[in-house]
């Protein structure tokens, strides 16, 4: 059954915690993260102004999957149970989760750490 659901920034990013283990999963036709810094700048700022940002696509799916991460490392895991699995979405997903949720990233091409600093006194 297809659903429609509006989710905030931190339901989302609730749902691709890696301590989570309910959370999101990839599977592993998935590409790698590859997201460079100002992709995740532009994404954010589009957030900050109220633009949309697209959507994401999901699948309940059981067999082997690659666990969320920015940070670079894919090691495919099996689970016994079904998961959500993310179809469409990971770049975004993950620029937010790296944006947002404190530890930054890992440039895929420069293999330099990164964060994000937005000057709120600019914004409005």
């Amino acid at each position: 059954m297809t659903q429609i659901r509006v989710l905030s920034v931190q339901q989302l990013l609730n749902h691709i915690r890696q301590d989570n283990p309910e959370g999101w999963v990839l599977p592993l036709a998935q590409r790698a993260f590859v997201w460079r810094d100002t992709q995740i700048a532009r994404l954010v700022d589009s957030l900050l102004k109220g633009f949309p940002v697209g959507s994401v696509l999901l699948s309940e799916a059981m067999g082997p999957h690659f666990e969320l991460k920015a940070k670079g490392t894919r090691k495919a895991e099996e689970s016994p149970k079904r998961r959500i699995h993310l179809l469409d979405g990971q770049q975004r997903s993950l620029s937010l989760q790296a944006a947002f949720g404190g530890a930054g990233w890992v440039d895929p091409r420069s293999g330099r750490r990164n964060q994000l600093w937005v000057n709120l006194t600019e914004l409005y």
